[in-house]
């Protein structure tokens, strides 16, 4: 069964994990939803103006009062660098979805992969989910090996799954962990 409690404040040795506010606007926008380089992976028009940031951010941060709505700021040294959630979740099996974003400026860097493991760690040992899947581009494989530092295991290719903004069809990977896998893999 699982134990919902809502986006809570998490922290690793680098990282902060904590809810978004509105006052993160322009943080936002400066990291990440102005950055062509990542509007471009996630298939999304980079923001035009702060202002379209924060109205994302205010419906973001309207369902918080909703304790299985799961989705992190991620700050490092005080800066926000990108955010992380878990979405598309299926309470009676148990599972549900990771999404993450990093701003180009702290592409390899490590700390999406660092970002995940403690999501999981979360989703696993908190919450307790038994499976926990992603999916990236077939074109963007960095994605694809935080997932794999992470455990996750590919679990299939899905051919023309989506099609970008310039009509073009793209493969989709998604990956899996279980909570089986994660607990054999943990740190004690």
């Amino acid at each position: 069964m699982l134990t919902h409690q809502g986006t809570g404040t998490l922290s690793t040795s680098r990282l902060l994990l904590r809810r978004f506010t509105l006052d993160d606007a322009q943080a936002v926008y400066d990291s990440y939803t102005s950055d062509e380089k990542v509007s471009l992976r996630h298939n999304l028009d980079a923001h035009q103006s702060v202002e379209e940031t924060r109205t994302m951010l205010a419906e973001w941060i309207a369902e918080y009062g909703d304790k299985k709505y799961y989705h992190w700021v991620i700050e490092h040294e005080n800066m926000v660098i990108g955010e992380i959630n878990l979405f598309n979740i299926a309470n009676e099996q148990e599972r549900c979805e990771l999404g993450y974003t990093i701003g180009s400026k702290w592409w390899n860097n490590g700390f999406a992969t660092e970002a995940v493991g403690e999501i999981l760690r979360f989703a696993f040992e908190e919450v307790h989910f038994n499976k926990v899947c992603a999916r990236h581009d077939a074109d963007n494989p960095a994605s694809g090996r935080v997932m794999q530092k992470n455990g996750m295991k590919q679990e299939g290719l899905f051919r023309e799954h989506a099609v970008k903004k310039d009509g073009a069809k793209i493969d989709v990977t998604f990956y899996g962990i279980l909570r089986s896998e994660w607990t054999a893999k943990a740190p004690r």
